[in-house]
């Protein structure tokens, strides 16, 4: 038919049929990204770990958070300290908890969740104005902040934005309390 004639050493010239051509060396080529790269991308991402009884509420929250943090969530308190026991050499940034949830309240998540991994820094969601028990929470669990439910979702990642920020100072702040005392165990058994 009426199909143009293929050029000579083109892609579809009769010589080429079955076989493999090169891109060519002027035509860019599609960015290629190895298993390693992808994996060392998503291992950048700073880890967090939403804790709500109602996995709906999860959805939404790990909708908001999945571009900028590796989200993991947990519909039960129990699961979530399990997580964070088997994870205490790379413990997650952010931890974010329900106030209320059978079993355990979310204070009482986080107050655990605060001996297991102390630096990680604790949000508190809760939907419900019971200003003694969020009080009771925030002291006892050593909580960085309360955030309201429906919390909107730019609010939502600013609050995260600022969480990390925490979280890093509180890195530095130990490196250098660690430096600190390696050297100064160094000076003492040199006397």
């Amino acid at each position: 038919g009426d199909q143009p004639a293929s050029r000579p050493g083109s892609r579809s010239s009769p010589e080429n049929m079955g076989k493999r051509v090169r891109a060519s060396p002027n035509r860019p080529r599609a960015k290629e990204t190895s298993l390693t790269q992808r994996a060392h991308h998503k291992a950048a991402k700073p880890r967090v770990l939403c804790v709500d009884d109602e996995p709906f509420v999860l959805d939404g929250i790990a909708t908001n958070l999945r571009r900028s943090y590796d989200v993991t969530t947990a519909t039960d308190p129990d699961e979530a300290l399990r997580l964070l026991a088997s994870n205490v050499s790379d413990p997650f940034a952010v931890i974010l908890s329900d106030m209320r949830m059978p079993g355990m309240s979310g204070a009482a998540f986080l107050e655990r969740a605060r001996h297991i991994t102390p630096e990680s820094v604790r949000l508190l969601l809760t939907g419900y104005a019971d200003i003694e028990d969020t009080i009771k929470a925030v002291n006892d669990g050593k909580i960085y902040q309360y955030i309201s439910k429906p919390c909107p979702a730019k609010a939502l990642v600013g609050i995260f934005s600022e969480a990390m920020v925490e979280f890093r100072t509180r890195e530095a702040e130990t490196a250098i309390i660690k430096g600190t005392l390696r050297g100064s165990v160094r000076v003492l058994m040199q006397i």
